[in-house]
């Protein structure tokens, strides 16, 4: 076997490749992946969880660029919309790292972490701020944004929808339509 030189971006996506594979990204299990031994992996990560955030921080920069590119020129509520639909669409195809992300315990002390958090609510925040006006509906809109997508790619990507009288893509466009339209109304209350 030919030895190739290790980086923390091989590792990392050696790492990717074992969660969307159904494993779990152990030092060993990447060890055998790429061909070396455990103990080369230290100099890279400290420890598992070092290479949990690492792998946090890699994946959510791969979706906030793609996002990027994806949305670039959508503004307003069709943006929100497509922005969740998209996010949703990604979670569904990378069902396996979406999980293994959302297990990752959130520390807002690590840079990794804080940096990848920071992407998206960048990224959110831009989104739902020329849309609705009060501070307290922008937060709203991001949890319950957030709540939707997660929520429904885990429900889908677990099997629990099955319906055939409505689709998950239905009801997930129906439910974000909902969400928007409250949050609207909420924005317009007067205080």
């Amino acid at each position: 076997m030919v030895r190739q030189v290790l980086t923390q971006e091989r590792i990392i996506q050696a790492a990717m490749d074992c969660i969307e594979a159904g494993q779990s990204p152990t030092f060993s299990t990447l060890a055998r992946t790429l061909g070396t031994r455990s103990q080369a992996l230290y100099p890279y990560f400290a420890n598992q969880q070092a290479l949990s955030y690492a792998i946090f921080n890699s994946a959510a920069q791969q979706l906030s660029d793609q996002l990027k590119t994806e949305l670039f020129g959508q503004s307003g509520r069709d943006g929100l919309l497509a922005l969740a639909v998209a996010c949703r669409r990604e979670v569904l195809a990378h069902i396996h790292l979406a999980q293994y992300l959302l297990g990752v315990p959130r520390d807002t002390e690590n840079p990794d972490m804080q940096q990848a958090t920071d992407v998206f609510h960048e990224l959110l925040g831009r989104m739902i701020s020329p849309v609705y006006k009060k501070p307290r509906v922008r937060l709203l809109a991001g949890r319950w944004l957030r709540d939707l997508i997660v929520g429904d790619a885990l429900n889908v990507g677990s099997g629990w929808f099955q319906n055939r009288e409505l689709t998950s893509d239905e009801s997930f466009i129906w439910l974000v339509n909902a969400s928007l339209d409250r949050l609207a109304l909420e924005d317009q209350q007067v205080q």
